[in-house]
Parts: structure tokens; C-alpha cells; sequence
């Protein structure tokens, strides 16, 4: 005998009414009860049913009922939207719910199976709340992150994919300005996105739209994602994300890659062009030269022609150096390499600048100890020193500071990977910076470029720093550039050590891999910048968080969970710089170990940092094995 519905669920309790249809059946299917209210609905009696195959007839589909009943026998119970049947067809659609029914001796024995009918307007509720459901599942076996956004702009749902991918539940994300605010924090381009969506929403709105983004995720990194929202008319707008910041990344590689080599095609093929030509025009001059010295020979001082015969050899005379500086350009006038001290070329041509520099430009020689030997033409490497400072001297008509370094630097095969026309190994390093004007990136992309000048007419030829380019590539050496508007010039020229050289006490330092489980925070504007600090910091086993700016990186700082021992931080940075971070994060964390990072020498602006209480300065491009050795040290100190 029936005794109890199952873990105590009375009708009640189940949320049936009065109204609905009861029906009572053995684990078999067999049925023993139907209510008036079941046998009104459906038009069948327990015998109609039991002749046919018991409770599983009442339902156009019994799979279900099925599984009902297999739940009962286990204890537990079922609900689900089923079509009856009646005696002339297919009838109304129900929701049931089963319960499993025990005897005296608390066996399951029977199922108790109410039905409800459900108007049309409760179906569509079903119906809907079924297909958010399997969307629910969907989403969340997607390998695409998915949100939900509400017509307010607040995030209703977001998959787990999405959670993994940027860091925030949907609790995080509770209002439009919340979502804007974390996800486009950089107050510029949050500018820029709501204009876009204010466009977009004014005009006739599209049902399916596609937009590239940076998102920000809540560790502060930023990915490349292109946006798949589809926008139900007066609800919600569902959102799938496509990562593409490793694709983006790999084509501004392929980009940057393209654009050196062509940079490179380019230099070469004029070299070869001015190479040729200069020989040509060698010969042409020399006719003319001779000439004219057989028609000095003829005319006299003071008789007519003779002032135009000087006028003519010192043109000729100047062309000829012109002709000088394309060979160098080229890469075909003549090298005499031999064993040099670096240092000690520098010290030379030092002392014959500080007599064409004025007084009013600070002139300073940092030289760096244990340096090693280099195969270099004296003249030619004395020649390049010579322009650099005339051109850094020409920068500061008002005055300001010329600062030449010399050190012993290691060019890794992922440096050399960056730019195609190095190749990796030990150099030694001569910096020539200077606090002048400074040049645009315009301007940056032309300057080795024979005839290109920035100076009036009259005042420059346009050859020298080609042939500053011409021979320290004939050297097998590499020369960059860095620059800013107001912000002066730096060259750095890397000059391969000699085979064989040993290397100097802070080379072997630097040359050995050190590591550690300490926390690193690294902000710099350039995202290539800081995937490769991630790869070779954690690498060697440190935790490594980034930040695209300065406010971004105080916001991954004052996370109480990253718990930050060392900041690498850039120096200038769009927004709040180096400078104005750092003094940030010193109000913060007074004791906190930051190395700045820059272009700029460590006797130029660096110095400045270190003064307002930075542990350390690194100038860029630096060695991997420079980094990791500057971080240990600066770590283990104090």
C-alpha cells in the first residue's frame, strides 16, 4: 500500500494545484489511479490505458515517462513538458511532474505523476527558458568567449571561456559604465569606442554587427578581439569574441620584418648606385683637376682667368670629397681594419671636439671599463665620431649636453630576430646622445638616406650621416637611431668585438642566466615590447604582470592580490609617463624597486630618474642577459 510521497513532497510542497490531474502507477507502467480532473483532460480511463501499455500511452512521445520511471525506482523525481494523448489524436500540452512513492517498509513501489495545463503564453515562457538553457550549454562548450549584454548595457551572462580569457565574472561587469571603464579603461580610446556605438545606434541598427577591439582583461593586459554581437530587437544583445592578438602580433612582425628588409633593399640599392657613380665622377674629375692645374701652369697671378682657375679647383677639390663620402656610403672606400681600443679613439676624437663644440653645450665621455677589442679603421670610426658630434652640436643652438659611453654589450638571437640586418654575438657598444631639438618619425625613417637633410640650403650636403651608415656597415657593425620631438637624439653603434677578445667582468655577468619566483610588473606603451619581457621573464621562473600605461599599471599595483616586488616601467608613455608613475608609485610603496627603461642614456635622462628614486636604469635596446642580471642585482640589494 502506498503510504508517502518520497522525501516528503506533498502536492503542496510540489507547487500543483487543486486542479491538476493526478495519475498513480507501478514502477511497471501499470496504472492504478486517475483523478477526474486527468480523465476530463486527456478522455482516458485506467482501463483504456492499462489495455494498450499502461501510463505510457497517455503521451504522444513515452520516452520520457521512461526515464520518470527508471528516476522513481532510484528515489528522485522528473519534470518536463509532454503532449497527451486522447482517444481522437494527439491533445493538450501539460507539464508533469513525477515523485517517486514508497510503502510501509519504505521501498519505492509507485510514481505519482501530476499534470498541469499550460496556457500559450506559459508555453512560450517554457520554450524560451529551455532555449536559454541549451544556449547556457552552448556557450560554455565554445572555444569563442560569450557574453550577454542587456539593453542598459549591464552584463547579464558571460561563459566560462570568457571568464579564462579576461578575468571578470558577471558580477564585475553589473552596469554600462562598469563595462566601459574596465574594458576600455584608456580614457582616449573609450572615447573613441562610444562614438562609434552612439554612430552605429543613431543609424539604422543592423540585427548582426563586427567590430575590432582592444579589451582590457583584469590583470591589465590588452587583447585584440573582434567582436560578433547580435542585437535582438527591444532584449538583449548576445556577443562572441574572437582573440586575435596573437595573429595581430604575428603581422606587425611581418610588417616591421617587411619594412626593414625593404629598408635595407633600398640602402643597398643605392649604394650600389652611388658607389657606381662616384667612380664614374672620380674619373670625370680628375680630367677636370688635371686641366686646370696644366692651365695654371699657363696663366699667371693676375693675369686674366687666374682667380677663376682657384675657383674652379677648389670646387673640384670639394667634389671630390663628396665623392669621398658616397664611397663611404656605398661601402666601397677603402677599410684598413686593425686591433683598436675603442676608448681610446674616443678619448682622440674628443679632444678635437671639445674644440669646434661651444662653451655653452656640456660635452661628457663615460667609458666603460675592460672593454674589448674591436677591428676598426682609426680614421674612419674617428670620422663618424666627428659627425655625430657636429650634428649634435647643430641640434643645440641654445646650449645643452653631449654625452658620448662606450660598454661591452651581448646581441641575443631574439634582438637579432627583431631586426634582419643584425647578427647575434658579443659587440661593443658607442652611444652618442645629445639634448637637442630632437626628429619625428618621419624624419627617423630617412636620415641614413644619401642627399636627405634637415638643415637649410647651403647648409648641409645630405652625405654625412650616409656616411656614418656606409662605414660602420662596413665595420659588420649595426646603428640605430632614437628620437623624439624636444626630446633630443640617440645613436647607438654596435662594432663586433674581435674573435678570440675575452670578455670583460660585467660581460661574463651578464652573460649568465639568472632567475627567480619573485613578482614583476612591466609597463610600456609598445605591446610587442611587453610580450617579449613576459617570455623571457617568465621563462626564468618569474611571475610577470603587464601594463599598457602608467594608470593602468597603479591599477594592477594597488591589487592587493599581485603583491609587486620589482616594476620594469618605461619613460615615456602616452598619457601619465615614466616620471609621473614612478612618483605614483613611490607615494604608494616608498621602499618599492623600479628600473626605468628608455632610449635615453643612463647619463641623460636617467639620471634624472635615478635621482627621483628609481633602484636602476637600462637603456633600450638592451640584451636579454642585461635585464636579467640588472634585475637580480637590483633584487638581492638591500
Amino acid at each position: 500500500m502506498v503510504s508517502s510521497v518520497a522525501s516528503g513532497h506533498s502536492s503542496r510542497d510540489s507547487g500543483q494545484g487543486l486542479g491538476d490531474g493526478i495519475a498513480l502507477a507501478e514502477l511497471s507502467g501499470r496504472v492504478t489511479l486517475l483523478n477526474p480532473a486527468l480523465m476530463d483532460l486527456s478522455g482516458h480511463t485506467v482501463d483504456s490505458l492499462n489495455r494498450a501499455e499502461g501510463l505510457r500511452s497517455l503521451y504522444q512521445d513515452p520516452g520520457p515517462i521512461d526515464l520518470a520511471l527508471e528516476l522513481a525506482a532510484k528515489g528522485q523525481s522528473w519534470s518536463g513538458l509532454l503532449r497527451l494523448t486522447g482517444p481522437a489524436g494527439p491533445a493538450e500540452q501539460v507539464r508533469v511532474t513525477t515523485h517517486p512513492l514508497r510503502d510501509r517498509e519504505g521501498e519505492v513501489s509507485a510514481l505519482a505523476a501530476a499534470h498541469r495545463e499550460i496556457d500559450r503564453r506559459m508555453m512560450v515562457l517554457e520554450a524560451l527558458r529551455e532555449s536559454e538553457e541549451r544556449f547556457r550549454k552552448l556557450a560554455d562548450v565554445s572555444p569563442y568567449p560569450v557574453l550577454i549584454v542587456s539593453p542598459d548595457g549591464g552584463v547579464v551572462y558571460v561563459s566560462s571561456k570568457f571568464s579564462q580569457a579576461f578575468g571578470y565574472t558577471r558580477e564585475e561587469l553589473p552596469t554600462r559604465q562598469v563595462v566601459r571603464e574596465k574594458l576600455f579603461p584608456d580614457p582616449e580610446y573609450r572615447t573613441r569606442i562610444l562614438a562609434e556605438v552612439s554612430a552605429w545606434e543613431s543609424s539604422h541598427r543592423p540585427e548582426v554587427r563586427e567590430w575590432e577591439r582592444r579589451l582590457t582583461c583584469k590583470d591589465g593586459t590588452v587583447r585584440d578581439v573582434i567582436s560578433h554581437g547580435i542585437a535582438i530587437s527591444g532584449g538583449d544583445t548576445y556577443i562572441i569574441l574572437q582573440d586575435i592578438t596573437e595573429r595581430k602580433r604575428a603581422e606587425e612582425e611581418r610588417r616591421k620584418l617587411e619594412s626593414q628588409l625593404r629598408q635595407a633593399q633600398k640602402m643597398e640599392a643605392v649604394g650600389t648606385l652611388a658607389g657606381g657613380l662616384a667612380h664614374d665622377f672620380n674619373n670625370l674629375l680628375q680630367v677636370i683637376y688635371g686641366s686646370t692645374q696644366l692651365m695654371q701652369d699657363q696663366v699667371k697671378a693676375g693675369q686674366p682667368g687666374h682667380e677663376d682657375l682657384i675657383r674652379i679647383m677648389s670646387a673640384t677639390e670639394r667634389a671630390a670629397e663628396l665623392v669621398k663620402q658616397l664611397l663611404a656610403f656605398s661601402r666601397k672606400a677603402e677599410s684598413r681594419l686593425q686591433p683598436v681600443d675603442l676608448n681610446q679613439l674616443v678619448g682622440q676624437a674628443g679632444r678635437m671636439l671639445s674644440r669646434v663644440i661651444p662653451k655653452m653645450i656640456d660635452f661628457e665621455l663615460h667609458l666603460g671599463q675592460g672593454l674589448e677589442t674591436i677591428l676598426a679603421d682609426t680614421n674612419q670610426i674617428q670620422q663618424v665620431l666627428m659627425n655625430l658630434g657636429i650634428n649634435a652640436r647643430d641640434a643645440m643652438p641654445e646650449g645643452g649636453r653631449i654625452i658620448i659611453e662606450t660598454e661591452n654589450v651581448i646581441l641575443s638571437q631574439e634582438y637579432a630576430r627583431q631586426r634582419v640586418e643584425v647578427t647575434p654575438g658579443r659587440y661593443v657598444l658607442l652611444t652618442l646622445s645629445d639634448t637637442g631639438r630632437g626628429m619625428d618619425r618621419e624624419t627617423l625613417e630617412h636620415i641614413f638616406e644619401p642627399f636627405y637633410t634637415t638643415k637649410e640650403t647651403g647648409q648641409g650636403t645630405g652625405l654625412g650621416l650616409a656616411m656614418v651608415y656606409g662605414i660602420i656597415k662596413n665595420h659588420g657593425g649595426h646603428i640605430a637611431c632614437y628620437s623624439e620631438p624636444g626630446q633630443g637624439t640617440v645613436f647607438k653603434i654596435y662594432l663586433p668585438a674581435a674573435e678570440g677578445a675575452a670578455l670583460g667582468p660585467q660581460d661574463r655577468k651578464n652573460g649568465d642566466s639568472v632567475g627567480g619566483r619573485e613578482t614583476i610588473l612591466v609597463v610600456d606603451d609598445e605591446e610587442p615590447l611587453r610580450d617579449i619581457a613576459v617570455k623571457l621573464l617568465a621563462g626564468h621562473g618569474y611571475r610577470v604582470l603587464t601594463a599598457p600605461d602608467g594608470q593602468a599599471a597603479l591599477r594592477v599595483f594597488q591589487d592587493p592580490q599581485n603583491a609587486v616586488d620589482l616594476v620594469i616601467l618605461d619613460l615615456n608613455m602616452p598619457g601619465m609617463d615614466g616620471a609621473r608613475c614612478l612618483a605614483e608609485l613611490l607615494k604608494l610603496a616608498p621602499r618599492l624597486k623600479v628600473i626605468m627603461a628608455s632610449g635615453y642614456s643612463i647619463n641623460g635622462h636617467g639620471q634624472r630618474m635615478l635621482q627621483a628614486g628609481a633602484a636602476d636604469y637600462i637603456s633600450k635596446p638592451y640584451a636579454s642577459q642585461e635585464l636579467l642580471a640588472k634585475i637580480r642585482t637590483v633584487l638581492d640589494t638591500g
